[in-house]
């Protein structure tokens, strides 16, 4: 065999025995986090300021105990470091464990707002993040009113652990009519362009997690302005992103009627083009069916059906106008998406605007905005009435 042949031959063989993956790490070393919370500290005498990093793990111990066994153990166990930075942070993280922190299955960000209260802190903080190539685009990103690292010691009824509680929490949250969190691919486009946005906020109130407002956030600096409460958070979900879910309550006959969204659709059109003077249109369609009613009219009737739409318009339309009057009055901050319709329809104009939108001449501030609104019951359930008035129950 020719000395050529002879050395190929080797060379192959000597392949198997190197074949492997380098960065090969046993699964029973590695430390799966499903959630991270970021914190402020004081400010240092440097002036900088301490962040904590609290990462959530699975506990293999709790995994491999029967949920019914009396010494059954959390399914989950909390690691705080505190550095200037998260990448220092994360590196310390290593030392506190035998266990290599594993990103891939991460599946909430938690940030409080003394991180958000500081200019381009947040941003800061969420770079670590962008930049992990182990990262899931999908990561759901929340900001907590207290402690973030708190929210970590949750424990669910119903999970494991708190940060797959929350994570279901909010993938269920669009049937429920809340706010879908932001996410990480999400937020890294809106650094990037410098728009003011919200972020849903969670917070532990009698020992459960809620889940049902917002922060709004500046896009030039990144830093936190204000709340919107529930009943505002229910008007921006109205404008910004309508579907299916939830439900509303009005006032017919003098008592309560609980309405359930099957559809809702909102269309925002530029009606005056004067950058001095712009105004829009905004209609919202909704459509609902009749989940509850206290009292005794027939519902039935033409009279009654128009009556309750009527409620059903003038609530809606109330909640749409009082968020827009925080949110252009108060805030000055487009985290409406009135920009997005002018730079989709009207782009020429919108070239002249951009840089004082919500900013400098704040074009978006002075804007007016006339609302509309269209309701529609399509069902009244699966009864008229339980109980007519006079008769008593058989």
């Amino acid at each position: 065999m020719p000395m050529n042949k002879k050395l190929l031959l080797i060379l192959l063989i000597g392949l198997v025995f190197l074949t492997g993956c380098w960065g090969k790490v046993e699964i029973e070393n590695r430390g799966f986090v499903v959630g991270t919370a970021i914190d402020l500290e004081e400010k240092k005498g440097n002036g900088k300021y301490k962040l904590v990093m609290t990462n959530q793990l699975i506990n293999p111990a709790a995994a491999t105990t029967p949920s019914n066994a009396g010494n059954a153990q959390k399914g989950f166990m909390n690691i705080s470091v505190d550095d200037e930075s998260l990448f220092a942070a994360s590196r310390k993280m290593r030392q506190l464990t035998n266990l290599i922190p594993y990103y891939q299955h991460l599946k909430v960000i938690l940030v409080s707002e003394a991180v958000l209260s500081q200019p381009g802190l947040f941003t800061d903080v969420m770079d670590v993040f962008v930049r992990n190539h182990e990262l899931r685009r999908g990561v759901k990103v929340f900001v907590t009113k207290d402690k973030a690292n708190k929210i970590l010691e949750y424990v669910p009824e119903v999970e494991k652990t708190p940060s797959m509680f929350l994570d279901k929490l909010a993938n269920n949250g669009k049937n429920a009519g809340l706010l879908e969190p932001k996410k990480i691919d999400r937020l890294q486009n809106i650094f990037i362009y410098e728009r003011s946005y919200f972020v849903p906020r969670v917070k532990l109130e009698n020992n459960k997690i809620v889940y049902d407002d917002v922060v709004v956030v500046q896009g030039s600096n990144n830093q936190m302005v204000g709340i919107l409460n529930a009943e505002e958070t229910k008007g921006l979900l109205y404008i910004t992103s309508p579907t299916k879910g939830g439900s509303i309550e009005a006032n017919f006959d003098g008592n309560s009627i609980n309405v359930e969204t099957t559809n809702a659709k909102t269309k925002i059109k530029l009606t005056n083009k004067d950058k001095e003077n712009l105004a829009f249109s905004l209609k919202v369609n909704f459509e609902g069916s009749i989940e509850e009613h206290y009292g005794q009219a027939n519902l039935l009737t033409e009279k009654s059906l128009v009556e309750i739409e009527a409620a059903l318009e003038k609530d809606i339309k109330k909640m749409v106008e009082r968020t827009i009057e925080k949110v252009q009055k108060e805030y000055k901050l487009d985290v409406l998406k009135f920009g997005d319709t002018i730079r989709r329809d009207h782009y020429d104009l919108w070239k002249t605007i951009v840089d004082n939108w919500d900013r400098g001449e704040n074009y978006f501030s002075k804007s007016t905005v006339d609302v509309k609104v269209e309701a529609n019951i399509i069902s009244t359930g699966a009864s008229n009435r339980i109980k007519q008035k006079g008769k008593r129950d058989e």
